[in-house]
């Protein structure tokens, strides 16, 4: 059970990282557009998520599971406020509607997919009375 906690909480610091990495290391090789478009605020959030991963392999089993489900009902919220927004962006014209900021679903696909992790890891945790 602390192995399959630690290999996830590990995945998700790495995948942060990448993702906080794809911020601040500017690449020549593609082209600036607003699909995936992030800012430092969420580029630092990123980071801090990955190092909050990476240090919290460290604790108990139960605290883990806890940091993961909290973190997905985080991004959840995150990506509902960035649905309200779009909204708003897209009733003001029409290429708003084609050229739209993705992070907002990819972030709820996040929330969704630690909440089920987190879930499923408490509910092993819980079935073994460790």
């Amino acid at each position: 059970m602390r192995k399959n906690v630690t290999t996830i909480t590990w995945i998700f610091s790495v995948i942060f990282l990448v993702l906080a990495a794809k911020g601040f290391i500017p690449n020549l090789l593609t082209v600036e557009n607003d699909l995936f478009k992030t800012n430092e605020i969420e580029d630092l959030t990123y980071l801090i998520t990955a190092i909050g991963f990476a240090t919290i392999t460290k604790l108990n089993i139960s605290a883990s599971i806890q940091f993961i489900l909290v973190v997905g009902v985080t991004y959840m919220l995150i990506s509902l406020i960035g649905f309200i927004g779009m909204g708003i962006r897209i009733d003001e014209e029409w290429g708003a509607i084609i050229n739209f900021n993705l992070t907002s679903y990819v972030q709820f696909g996040v929330g969704i997919i630690l909440c089920i992790l987190g879930s499923n890891l408490r509910n092993r945790h819980l079935a073994i009375g460790a």
